[in-house]
């Protein structure tokens, strides 16, 4: 199983559908790229892309836009707006890390 299909079957498994819902993804590389794919693919209304590296994140959006027309902003936006965040970045697994949102606002 992938990465973005064990993601959204993660979801599913907790209850949760993204169906028309709105998510705000921090990270834009390899593992970003494969979620939010996988997210689109399962019915995401939106998805708002952040990277610190700015050119990672834009040409994520280009890329998805392109098959994705309209559902792919990019970030930041105020993480309230959505009602799924995701955290796609290396940030977390390691002790001493910061707190994703903290960083974001």
């Amino acid at each position: 199983m992938s990465e973005d299909a064990g993601f959204v079957r993660g979801l599913d498994n907790k209850g949760y559908s993204v169906d028309g819902k709105s998510v705000y993804m921090a990270g834009a590389g390899g593992a970003g790229a494969s979620i939010a794919v996988s997210l689109l693919d399962a019915g995401v209304n939106k998805i708002a892309i952040y990277d610190p590296k700015h050119d990672a994140s834009t040409n994520l959006i280009n890329i998805l836009g392109e098959h994705y027309p309209g559902r792919v902003v990019e970030g930041p936006h105020p993480v309230a707006e959505y009602d799924l965040i995701v955290n796609a970045t290396s940030l977390g697994p390691r002790p001493g890390d910061p707190i994703l949102l903290i960083c974001l606002t």
